[in-house]
C-alpha cells in the first residue's frame, strides 16, 4: 500500500491511550515481558499517532503547511512512520531491542520538530507583513495545533528516557 493511503487511513483510526495504572504496572524495573508488551503497543500506536500528526502538518492555515521547515517535519514524520512500518512487530527480547532502537533513531530525528516548526511561524509571520503577528492571537486552531507539539515533544523526551534506559540494563 502507498505510504500516503496508510497514512490517510491511519489517521482516522482512534489513538488508544494509556492509563496511569498501566504506567505504574511496568514500574521503575520492568520485566522483560513488560518491556516486550509496551514495544509492542507502541509498535501498533505509533504509525496511527505519526499518521495523524502528517495529516495535522497538511492541513495548517496561512499557508503554514507549505513553509519549508514545516515541510521538513513532516517528512521527518513520514520517514519514521514508514520506518516504523517496515519493521516487524517485536515478538522476543531481540526484536525489542532492535525496536528501541529505531525508536532511539526516531526520537533524535524529531529532537527539532518544534524550532523547527517555530522557524515556520516565523516564515509565515513574516509573510503574511503586519497581519502576521494577530494570526496566532486569532486563530485558536494553530495556537492548539502548536501547543500539541510542544506536549507531544515533552512526553516523548520523558518516554523515551524510560524506555532506552530501561532496555539497555538488562
Amino acid at each position: 500500500m502507498f505510504p500516503s493511503k496508510q497514512i490517510g487511513e491511519l489517521a482516522h483510526q482512534p489513538q488508544k491511550g494509556i492509563t496511569l495504572q498501566q504506567l505504574l504496572a511496568v514500574g521503575p524495573n520492568p520485566t522483560k515481558e513488560a518491556l516486550l508488551s509496551s514495544a509492542v503497543f507502541l509498535h501498533r500506536e505509533l504509525p496511527i499517532r505519526l499518521a495523524k500528526r502528517v495529516k495535522e502538518l497538511e492541513s495548517l492555515p496561512y499557508g503554514l503547511s507549505q513553509m519549508e521547515p514545516v515541510l521538513r517535519v513532516k517528512r521527518w514524520y513520514e520517514e519514521s512512520f514508514r520506518e516504523i512500518l517496515a519493521t516487524p512487530e517485536p515478538r522476543n527480547d531481540a526484536d525489542e531491542l532492535a525496536f528501541t532502537a529505531l525508536l532511539e533513531k526516531i526520537y533524535e530525528r524529531h529532537t527539532h520538530v518544534v524550532p523547527t516548526l517555530a522557524q515556520g511561524v516565523v516564515a509565515m509571520k513574516s509573510d503574511l507583513g503586519t497581519s502576521g503577528d494577530s494570526v496566532l492571537n486569532e486563530c485558536p486552531f494553530l495556537q492548539d495545533f502548536l501547543n500539541r507539539f510542544h506536549s507531544v515533544s515533552k512526553t516523548a523526551v520523558h518516554s523515551r528516557s524510560s524506555i532506552g534506559s530501561d532496555s539497555r540494563m538488562r
